[in-house]
């Protein structure tokens, strides 16, 4: 399910959710990931251990077990890799993402973009043209322009 080094992200951007202990981390991506696939502790673990020795994460002590949370260079190397999680939650259906509206463009330019080469310029075109007339509809009905007069006396 996971190509080369994904699994590591998807792991980075699980503790940006909040911190979690090894065990919570593989049911978790059982959750998430299932059918396709089944943490395994041989996986999870080996991957835990390279996140904390490249200072990505951060482990400590909690209740007699050992859990993990994502440290500021984590956090900026998420940043970085933004576009890859976008690309591993289209290709899964899974939102790993904190859920903020620039996640939610990301996830459309990445599925437009799959797509736009089988398109003629102008059909893309008139179709992105009526998602934004359709989103501006939807923004302007959930929050009305409010106008407000102000009397003359």
């Amino acid at each position: 399910m996971f190509r080369h080094g994904e699994l590591h992200l998807v792991v980075l951007a699980l503790l940006e959710r909040e911190p979690m202990h090894g065990y919570q981390l593989m049911g978790a991506l059982n959750r998430l990931f299932a059918p396709g696939y089944k943490a395994s502790p041989g996986s999870v673990y080996p991957g835990i251990e390279a996140l904390a020795e490249a200072g990505l994460i951060v482990g400590s002590d909690v209740g007699g077990r050992r859990v993990y949370a994502l440290t500021p260079r984590g956090a900026e190397a998420l940043a970085r890799r933004q576009h890859e999680l976008v690309a591993i939650e289209v290709r899964t259906g899974v939102r790993l993402g904190e859920g903020k509206a620039d996640d939610c463009l990301d996830h459309f330019v990445a599925r437009v973009r799959a797509v736009a080469p089988r398109l003629d310029l102008q059909t893309l075109d008139g179709a992105l043209a009526a998602a934004a007339a359709e989103i501006e509809r939807l923004a302007a009905h959930d929050h009305p322009q409010t106008t407000t007069t102000r009397r003359i006396s």
